[in-house]
């Protein structure tokens, strides 16, 4: 019962490194373009976030129904984690509302910015995306790295690991650790 749940966890736990990545501009840096671009990303981030705010909210109400129907520990905690991540997904969907996509900010400034000819603001634009780009870059190798130094101690820890319920714990989560490594690395 307690491998089945730690490993239940740890999916859970884990599944977000495997999320994908943003939605990116990628078109030349011209304001019209990005603008049209950013308008259409805030009205998805309302979408997904309404409907992440709808699923939290019912896996909240049936974690806590299923929660009091049973006496099983192993389903109250499983019921327990539904709870938190509806809270969770509660809490994601207010923040993909309220804040949004991350050009977002950058956008408002500009465009409410006086005086700013459009020639500018392709310039203000083109450092924008120069930035962000040579930033995403090394945020993609200190992920590969973090999770690849995941993985190299959970597979160590597993091989010394006498319990082979704990053992086989440790090489789940290096496992998992080492498949987030790969897909950061491309």
């Amino acid at each position: 019962m307690i491998s089945r749940l730690v490993s239940f966890i740890l999916l859970v736990v884990s599944a977000p490194a495997f999320a994908g990545e943003p939605r990116l501009y990628e078109g030349e840096p011209h304001w019209d373009r990005f603008s049209r671009f950013v308008e259409e990303q805030e009205d998805r981030d309302r979408r997904e976030g309404t409907a992440y705010i709808v699923s939290g909210a019912l896996a909240v109400i049936g974690g806590t129904i299923g929660y009091q129907q049973t006496q099983d520990p192993f389903a109250q905690t499983v019921f327990t984690i539904s709870q938190s991540m509806g809270i969770a997904a509660v809490g994601y969907g207010t923040y993909m509302m309220q804040i949004g996509h991350e050009d977002g900010a950058f956008y408002r400034a500009v465009d409410r910015t006086a005086g700013l000819s459009e020639s500018q603001k392709n310039g203000l634009l083109s450092n924008y995306l120069s930035e962000k780009n040579a930033n995403r870059k090394k945020a993609k190798l200190i992920k590969a790295f973090t999770h690849g130094f995941i993985a190299a101690l959970n597979f160590y820890n597993g091989s010394k690991q006498t319990d082979s319920n704990l053992q086989s714990v440790h090489y789940f989560i290096g496992g998992m650790n080492l498949v987030a490594a790969i897909s950061f690395s491309f």
